[in-house]
């Protein structure tokens, strides 16, 4: 899970989310998805 969320950070999405994402709000995504 660390992984995923250090790439889903580098992903250009982040920057055009209208909300402000953290790498816990990610981490936490992963954590109930999986």
């Amino acid at each position: 899970i660390p992984n995923m969320t250090k790439d889903a950070m580098l992903s250009g999405n982040i920057a055009v989310n209208p909300r402000t994402t953290t790498a816990q709000d990610i981490e936490a995504l992963y954590r109930a998805a999986l």
